[in-house]
Parts: C-alpha cells; sequence; structure tokens
C-alpha cells in the first residue's frame, strides 16, 4: 500500500524500490526501515512510497555487544598488503614507468570484490592514525573501497563498480609527476598540485581495460558541481557520475574526523558542490554506524 513518508515508522517494509534523482534505488524493496532510512527518505523530498501491508511487530534481537565490538576492531584483510603494494607502484610511476595494469588488477579486483560484502564501519576510518609520510597511500586505497562500497549500494553493476574501484584507486597516480611535498603537507592552492588529475588522466588514457568513463573519473574526481573544482571548472551534468562518487569519496577521506557528527556537517555543508543523493547516501551510513 502507498503512504505518505510523514506516516513512515521504524519496522515497515517497503515493498517497491524506492527511486532517486540518478534514477536508481536509494531504498531497495523489502528493506525494513529504522529511524534513520525515514530520516534518509524525507532529505529525498519523496512524498509517498509503498510499503507492505502487513508489517512485523517483533522486535528486532539485541545486538550482542561483544560481537559489535569485535566486529569494530576488524579491518579489511590484508589491507597493509595492498597499501604497500599501491607505495610500490607509486615509486615506478615517480620513476617514469608506466602504470602496470594487469598487476594492479590482479592485487586489488579481489580487494574491490570483499568490500561490497563489508559492513560499512569497516571502511569508515581505516586512514584514521596512520603516520603522515604513508597516510597518502592509505587514502588512495581507501577512497577505492570507499567509491566501490558507495557504486554498489546506488545499484551499479559489478562491471560498473569495478571500474570506479579501479579509476579511484588511480585518480592520484599523477601526483607522481609532483615534487615529493605534497606527501606531507596540502597543496591544493598550487596551480601545479591542480593539474594532477590532468596528469593522472595522461597515464591511464591507453591503458585498454579501463573504460572511457573511468578514464573521464580521473580526470574529473575534483570537479564540483558549482564550478568551483579544478582542472577544468566543469559544472553541473557535465560531471560524469563516475566522477562524483570518487569527488564523495575524496572528500571523506580528506576531511575525515572520529566525530561522526561533525563529518555529517562537513559533508551537509558540500551539499551543492557534490552531489546530494551519493552525500545523503554516506550520511546514511554513518548514522547507521553510530547505532552500533
Amino acid at each position: 500500500m502507498e503512504i505518505d513518508t510523514n506516516r513512515l515508522t521504524p519496522g515497515m517494509v517497503i515493498e517497491q524500490d524506492i527511486i532517486g534523482k540518478s534514477g536508481r534505488p536509494i531504498v531497495p524493496k523489502n528493506t525494513k526501515l529504522t529511524e534513520v532510512h525515514i530520516e534518509f527518505i524525507k532529505n529525498f523530498l519523496i512524498d509517498k512510497v509503498s510499503v507492505s501491508s502487513t508489517v512485523s511487530l517483533e522486535k528486532e534481537p539485541l545486538p550482542n555487544k561483544a560481537k559489535v565490538i569485535e566486529q569494530k576492531e576488524q579491518t579489511l584483510d590484508t589491507f597493509e598488503n595492498e597499501v604497500s603494494q599501491y607505495k610500490r607502484h607509486f615509486s615506478t610511476w615517480r620513476n617514469n614507468l608506466p602504470i602496470e595494469m594487469y598487476d594492479i588488477r590482479k592485487t586489488f579486483l579481489p580487494l574491490f570484490e570483499r568490500v561490497v560484502k563489508q559492513p560499512f564501519h569497516k571502511i569508515a576510518s581505516i586512514t584514521e592514525n596512520r603516520p603522515i609520510k604513508e597516510l597518502f597511500y592509505y587514502k588512495s586505497v581507501a577512497m577505492s573501497l570507499l567509491s566501490v562500497f558507495l557504486a554498489n549500494k546506488l545499484n551499479y553493476e559489478k562491471k560498473d563498480w569495478l571500474q570506479i574501484g579501479f579509476a579511484a584507486l588511480l585518480c592520484d597516480s599523477g601526483m607522481a609527476k609532483l615534487n615529493t611535498s605534497f606527501l606531507e603537507k596540502s597543496m591544493e592552492s598550487d596551480p601545479n598540485f591542480q593539474m594532477h588529475p590532468l596528469y593522472s588522466y595522461k597515464m591511464v588514457e591507453n591503458i585498454t581495460t579501463l573504460t572511457k568513463q573511468a578514464k573521464i573519473a580521473i580526470l574529473q574526481h575534483h570537479e564540483r558541481l558549482d564550478g568551483s573544482g579544478y582542472p577544468a571548472k566543469g559544472v553541473g551534468e557535465k560531471i560524469i557520475p563516475f566522477a562524483r562518487i570518487i569527488a564523495v569519496s575524496d572528500f571523506y577521506y580528506s576531511n575525515n574526523t572520529e566525530n561522526v557528527d561533525e563529518m555529517i556537517q562537513l559533508l551537509t555543508n558540500q551539499i551543492g558542490k557534490l552531489d546530494e543523493e551519493i552525500v545523503q547516501l554516506l550520511i546514511y551510513e554513518l548514522k547507521e554506524m553510530q547505532q552500533l
């Protein structure tokens, strides 16, 4: 049955996919609603949704606290190994060697396939408390994982979320052409730094296993919907969906804080610059994580 969203209550079950502005489901059918779900739906100004006419009133069993703590402490298997592999590849790029896509796919494809099965909290904080000189490498890999995670949540097909993952992983490869000081401090205002997406694009331009969309996403990952990004000052629909996902992931790890409410506010402030649907999805995941 169809009801107004202001009548939704926790425990109701969605009967039909709730479609977002992109035409993709933002809440899939058969989802049992929580308060976070309901807030998420209302944020998209959706007036009516279809819910099952038979709503179970059974209470969800309380989570085992020990189990939750154990899950929070777990990290993605072999993540440290992938970071080491990325660092090794990056050092070869600094020496003007080409990107070895076969080796990168062999290393990271299994990781991407695992991350779509992981809860959000396992990738939310993997850049925290890392040595400053190593942070760039952790961030590059973490961005690819979050991009894959979000693309899967947005119901992209596997072939697409894999391309998004590889694009996110390689979007900062062009930094290998910059001075080493970028590893130690922000260079956002440096015009040379702002050309790194173009350098990255040139490095992947002839890789046949990357699609055109993935290559454009690499070029556009610092563009913003209001034209305030770089290097081309792209606006609105000129910025492709792949790039929008990577842009949100990049912003998250560039501004990550242990204070979830602060992170949510930072993301909220970016609506208009970053894609609202993707931002709201990430905010939803952060709020779900708070309830653990």
